[in-house]
């Protein structure tokens, strides 16, 4: 979240682009290249939920 934190304020104030556009090459974005992304977790990736609930698209 930190990081989140230190690119979203880099945005508001102007030291790191904000577009997708601006932000392509540039060497002023926030470093996350350390966050393990297993630990973060995932959404399961639309396959509904293991505790056998149905998922949100099907129909009951």
């Amino acid at each position: 979240m930190k990081l989140r934190a230190e690119s979203v304020s880099g945005q508001l104030d102007g030291s790191i682009p904000s577009t997708s556009e601006e932000q392509k090459g540039s060497d002023k974005l926030t470093d996350a290249s350390a966050v393990d992304m297993k630990k973060l977790g995932t959404m399961n990736m639309g396959g509904g939920n293991k505790q056998g609930t149905p998922d949100s698209r099907e129909k009951i």
